[in-house]
């Protein structure tokens, strides 16, 4: 999601130099010098064409605030040696210590997998409002009307939109203080912020993909699907891959409506935050709405319902990214006033992006 060059030829040039500079084996140190010269040389010259100035820089704290315009972004990074919160606004950058966010405990808990055997399936529901519980001193006590959540470390894979105390009557958790969104990272951010001012007033068109029988739906994994016998199936299976690949300029909202979408299977790369949502966001899409665990087929077809019904009642607002989330809480909300005590239920779903 990185600003990239304009120019085709230095593109290519760019990726030969990264090859020479990777070669091993039998390749002479001096090679190896030349081409990181060659390297440096190529990427000075791209950050000479307007538009490209910062090529492969991160980003300065002023960029990273003005993400924060109409809220705050939170990242929460959690380790072994210790756990903070960054939060970006537009007018500061602040660090708060959570000593009480133990790594060791995030640990035992993202272990639980909550949709397996190692929780007993009567457990399932106190379990995870137990695991709610354990995360509200993150944020949830700030009155903020939209948060940017970017978990790192062990942080990357826990629901911090539903954090709190979830019970009849009670405000402290997430969903009562603020509009929830996630983003894999500011910069991820900043690119969908710019593909959403890209598209504004772009006249609008819906595309609805469904399958009334989806091969491998029984699987008991969801993260490993069975053999599938079928090569056209085989062929037409969505991978992080090949949506990542595509370049659609009038993209706008995705609701991906399936099982972890938005979920991180692969604990080694927990930081690359890659799923099927990050791939529609590379693609273009700023607003992307998934799920971060696998989710009750008549419950998704109820929060799909109210989303867009919420939408469509503000088509006059122009869509912008707080519209999508807002539309997303209340049909959350909606089957969570109904299943309070099933957050299993109307926990995983979640917007992505602007």
């Amino acid at each position: 999601m990185s600003s990239s060059p304009s120019s085709s030829s230095l593109a290519l040039s760019i990726d030969g130099h990264r090859l020479d500079k990777d070669a091993g084996g039998g390749q002479v140190a001096g090679r190896r010098r030349k081409a990181v010269a060659k390297l440096d040389a190529c990427i000075h010259e791209i950050r000479s064409i307007a538009g490209n100035e910062r090529f492969l820089l991160g980003q300065t704290a002023a960029e990273m605030q003005q993400c924060a315009v109409g809220g705050t972004i939170v990242v929460v990074n959690v380790t072994r040696f210790r756990s903070d919160a960054i939060l970006v606004s537009h007018g500061a950058v602040k660090a708060l210590s959570l000593p009480g966010l133990l790594a060791s405990d995030a640990e035992a808990w993202l272990g639980k997998k909550w949709t397996g055997r190692a929780v007993r399936r009567h457990e399932r529901p106190q379990k995870n409002k137990e695991y709610l519980e354990y995360l509200p001193g993150l944020a949830v006590g700030q009155r903020l009307p939209r948060i940017w959540w970017i978990g790192t470390g062990l942080g990357s894979s826990m629901p911090f939109h539903a954090a709190g105390v979830h019970s009849p009557g009670s405000t402290e958790n997430a969903f009562s203080k603020a509009v929830s969104s996630y983003t894999p990272s500011i910069k991820a951010l900043e690119y969908a912020q710019q593909r959403a001012r890209a598209t504004d007033g772009a006249r609008g068109a819906l595309l609805i993909a469904t399958m009334p029988t989806t091969p491998g739906q029984a699987s008991p994994d969801a993260r490993k699907p069975p053999d599938l016998p079928d090569k056209k199936v085989e062929q037409d299976r969505l991978t992080v891959h090949r949506v990542s690949e595509l370049s659609l300029a009038q993209a706008r909202i995705a609701y991906l409506s399936a099982c972890s979408t938005a979920e991180n299977g692969a604990a080694r790369l927990s930081d690359e935050v890659i799923h099927v949502v990050s791939g529609f966001q590379v693609a273009g899409f700023p607003y992307v709405v998934g799920c971060l665990w696998p989710s009750i087929d008549s419950v998704c077809v109820e929060v799909a319902s109210g989303f867009y019904q919420s939408l469509l009642q503000r088509r006059g607002a122009g869509w912008d990214g707080g519209e999508v989330a807002w539309a997303v809480r209340e049909a959350v909300m909606a089957v969570r006033e109904a299943e309070m005590d099933q957050p299993l239920v109307w926990a995983p779903f979640v917007h992505f992006g602007a």
